[in-house]
């Protein structure tokens, strides 16, 4: 597969865009798709604003957040399956699943921003000087916000994920078998000419 081709080459984003807008409707949690280097090729959906507002304000915040992204894709890619981890910039839990058409990896489905258990302030109040947030109060005002989950009810959100994404990454295999076996046929009727 020619390495510059990526997942929007193969799936509209609005569809992509409608498939994330429904999930998070179900299930509550955020998501978003990444590229394989962690930046969003889809919108932002359901993010809370701890995450918009504080961890992805400043530039090394959002350097941090794609960072994260580019580990859980690349950590579902090896473990070929979905992958559940802390995020590297604030601690919050998120999932990765990878999408993956004829062997190469396009893309990664994410949700998350959740808690198991509530984040030490102390903590939080590092992180968020770590990456230049100048409002702590604020901060940790939306750090109470994000939502607490059970792991039982986490799996089975990420389960959903998996068929989701499975789904999509079915899609665009058929659209790039098309394109490869239009573009074949093409070059054989020129030859042929």
């Amino acid at each position: 597969m020619n390495r510059s081709i990526n997942l929007l080459d193969l799936v509209d984003k609005e569809k992509l865009d409608g498939i994330l807008r429904v999930f998070t409707e179900v299930t509550g949690v955020a998501s978003t798709i990444a590229d394989v280097e962690g930046q969003p090729i889809t919108e932002l959906h359901n993010f809370t604003a701890f995450c918009l507002n504080y961890c992805r304000s400043t530039n090394e915040g959002r350097r941090r957040c794609h960072e994260s992204d580019r580990f859980g894709g690349r950590n579902a890619v090896r473990l070929e399956k979905p992958f559940i981890y802390n995020c590297l910039n604030a601690g919050l839990i998120d999932c990765a699943a990878p999408v993956i058409v004829s062997g190469h990896h396009l893309a990664s489905m994410f949700c998350g921003q959740v808690l198991e258990e509530p984040l030490e302030a102390k903590v939080t109040v590092q992180r968020a000087r770590a990456i230049g947030t100048s409002d702590i109060e604020g901060c940790l005002k939306e750090l109470e916000k994000i939502p607490l989950m059970s792991r039982e009810r986490l799996l089975s959100i990420v389960n959903l994920m998996e068929v989701i994404i499975q789904t999509v990454s079915e899609l665009a295999l058929q659209k790039y078998l098309l394109h490869k076996h239009s573009k074949h046929y093409l070059n054989r009727l020129i030859n042929s000419v």
